[in-house]
C-alpha cells in the first residue's frame, strides 16, 4: 500500500477520486525538509492530510 493511500484511508478519504491530487501533493510534501508550504484551494483537506507538518496557504 502507497504513502498516499495510507494517508487518505487514515483520514477517511477511502475511495474519493477528486482526493487522489490533495493525496499526492500532501505525500511529497510530507516527503520533503522542512520548512515546507503547499498553495491550495482546500486548505481545511490538506490540513487533514498533512497536519501541522506542512504550512498550508490557502489561494
Amino acid at each position: 500500500m502507497s504513502l498516499e493511500s495510507l494517508v487518505l484511508d487514515s483520514q477517511g478519504f477511502s475511495g474519493w477520486i477528486d482526493q487522489d491530487r490533495d493525496a499526492m501533493v500532501a505525500e511529497v510534501a510530507l516527503r520533503l525538509p522542512a520548512p515546507v508550504a503547499v498553495l491550495t484551494s482546500d486548505v481545511d483537506g490538506m490540513v487533514k492530510l498533512c497536519g501541522r507538518r506542512v504550512r498550508t496557504i490557502a489561494l
